[in-house]
């Protein structure tokens, strides 16, 4: 993380209102522990970019931090409304709002929140998978395992977790656990 916050760093010295890097290097601040410095430059790149995912999550995990769950709630809930924005950022967006909504004991919300991160995650994965390898087939056959599939190489827990193994197996080869 240090490496790129350094990176960031120069290019925010080469560009000072480069929206992209100054909410990557606020996401770094916020991981970092360093609050004051994630709120100034998210902060920032929403005055310039109102709206930017990568900001709002930065400002959303300073909130988490301070234990101001009712801050990242407000912050959160118009991102997860919209449904718009690159997934990868929309799943920690949906997953920083189930974290908020615990904080406030909205349990039911937050289960929806993980429930909605989790299913927009398996199904980015799966398509950027499918798109890389030209399909499940091309895939298998390009790894030369006929008839096998990514969910075939899981250890599977026992028999109530093939359901969820069944629900992403292209092939339908998964079985349950002995």
């Amino acid at each position: 993380i240090a490496d790129a916050g350094r990176d960031y760093e120069h290019a925010l010295g080469l560009e000072p209102n480069n929206v992209a890097a100054l909410a990557a290097l606020a996401s770094i601040h916020a991981r970092q522990g360093r609050p004051t410095e994630a709120q100034t430059l998210a902060e920032h790149a929403l005055s310039i970019e109102p709206g930017n995912l990568l900001a709002s999550n930065a400002l959303a995990q300073v909130a988490l931090e301070a234990r101001n769950f009712e801050g990242a709630v407000a912050l959160l809930e118009p991102v997860a409304a919209k449904d718009e924005g690159p997934r990868d950022t929309l799943v920690n967006s949906l997953t920083l709002l189930g974290d908020a909504l615990e904080g406030v004991e909205r349990f039911d919300e937050a289960y929806a929140a993980y429930s909605r991160a989790q299913a927009m995650f398996e199904q980015f994965h799966s398509e950027r998978l499918l798109d890389e390898s030209g399909g499940s087939q091309a895939f298998l056959e390009r790894i030369g395992t006929p008839g096998i599939d990514y969910y075939d190489s899981l250890p599977t827990p026992g028999a109530a977790a093939n359901h969820a193994y069944r629900s992403g197996d292209a092939m339908g080869t998964q079985t349950a656990a002995d």
